[in-house]
């Protein structure tokens, strides 16, 4: 279903990614930009630029409710608690081009979750994995 979203005539923007952007790992000293750290770089890697910025305000590594957040993400990008209006604005992104980069987005975190689990040498996917796969499942039922 994911793949069926992506007819893309244009290219695909990748970057260095940090790959698990989240709160947990952003450090700041006395609430300041000037002092804040990302720590934790073990799962950097290229990929589309959105990625980061999809981890964190989707909160994907934490997969229970992600359908309900993703369809909320896609009704309400213009909300500030929905930060992809600044995305959407910045990279002149129309509605369609939101929903191949959070399809591109889903498949990457998809690898990104075999990966890891290929790594830790796992002959069943962790519980996580399986609850990230049964609520994009659930999206996909409910949008498609």
């Amino acid at each position: 279903h994911l793949v069926g979203l992506i007819e893309i005539n244009r290219p695909i923007v990748t970057v260095m990614t940090h790959g698990d952007y989240q709160e947990a790992n952003i450090l700041t000293k006395d609430g300041t930009i000037k002092d804040t750290f990302l720590i934790d770089w073990e799962y950097c890697g290229r990929r589309t630029i959105a990625f980061d910025h999809l981890v964190n305000t989707l909160n994907t590594r934490n997969p229970h409710g992600l359908a309900t957040r993703i369809r909320r993400y896609l009704t309400f990008a213009s909300e500030p608690q929905y930060s992809q209006g600044l995305w959407h604005r910045r990279f002149q992104w129309d509605n369609l081009t939101v929903q191949q980069e959070l399809a591109l987005f889903l498949i990457e975190e998809l690898l990104f979750r075999l990966e890891e689990a290929s790594l830790a040498n796992l002959r069943v996917l962790p519980n996580g994995s399986l609850v990230f796969l049964n609520e994009i499942h659930k999206f996909l039922n409910v949008r498609y």
